[in-house]
């Protein structure tokens, strides 16, 4: 069985835009072509990965769905897919011995090619990952596909923001020292609550911390406790593009501890309905 990749995500000639709106539904579309030939190998590789021929694959829907407060994810889905750097297929069969394979493609300029050998055919499940320089998943997709011996199929998979992105920020300020292990806890306004991890300190002492967030976010608070076993819950503020146009450096928050923040209660009254 040969699997053949041949396309363009992304026209390079786009340089990244600082541009803010509200959430997305992009998808990619990767048009694969499978080949089945009589195999029993349960191995499976690339072959020939270079860079492709200019044959366009990306699509974009119209319709935008809002999410949240002011990012646009459909904007950040732009901005990330110019990050795509590998690909990665994740092949499970539901049919037959149960056969699963992995593969991955580089991505160079936007560009992809190469062939995948080995497979069995049958019916496959198949989960896409496009990760980018810092193998994050930026973007993931699922699909199935039929696979018959000495016959062409083609697969077709819509990639998808994924859930979460990896926000690195430092907090200056926050008091005490801190252990480099165990989870820790960030609380967003909406509620939803995500695991973040203490990666030591700056050149200037601030403590660096790391949590997968929704590309949506923009404001929420995280606990943590210092070695002498003083608890804090220290805001944080910003949102993706702030981490995104950093060069690469975590974003800096002053401490403000939640529990010292104020209250506005707020009273609205019309002139209209004021006695004379």
């Amino acid at each position: 069985m040969v699997v053949v990749l041949d396309g363009v995500l992304v026209n390079r000639g786009n340089k990244r835009r600082r541009t803010k709106m509200k959430k997305q539904m992009f998808v990619m579309m990767v048009a694969i072509a499978l080949v089945a030939l009589f195999s029993t190998a349960a191995s499976a590789g690339i072959a020939d990965t270079a860079r492709g021929d200019e044959i366009s694959v990306a699509r974009i829907l119209d319709g935008v769905v809002t999410k949240g407060g002011g990012i646009n994810l459909d904007s950040v889905a732009q901005t990330l897919k110019q990050d795509i750097v590998e690909l990665g297929f994740d092949f499970y069969q539901t049919s037959g011995d149960g056969y699963n394979y992995y593969f991955t493609l580089p991505v160079i300029d936007g560009q992809y090619k190469g062939e995948f050998t080995g497979i069995v055919p049958g019916n496959y499940e198949v989960n896409v990952y496009a990760f980018d320089d810092n193998s994050n998943v930026i973007f993931d997709g699922h699909t199935s596909v039929s696979v018959s011996a000495g016959k062409t199929s083609v697969l077709e998979v819509w990639l998808e923001l994924a859930d979460l992105y990896n926000y690195q920020f430092a907090i200056d300020g926050l008091p005490g020292e801190y252990w480099d292990w165990g989870p820790l806890n960030v609380t967003v306004d909406n509620g939803g609550e995500y695991t973040a991890y203490y990666l030591g300190l700056d050149a200037q002492g601030r403590p660096i911390f790391s949590a997968l967030l929704p590309f949506d976010f923009e404001r929420g608070y995280i606990t943590v406790q210092n070695t002498d076993g003083k608890w804090y819950s220290a805001l944080l503020q910003f949102d993706f593009y702030a981490m995104y146009y950093g060069g690469g450096e975590p974003v800096y928050q002053p401490f403000i501890n939640m529990a010292d923040l104020g209250s506005v209660e707020v009273t609205i009254r019309f002139a209209c309905d004021k006695p004379e």
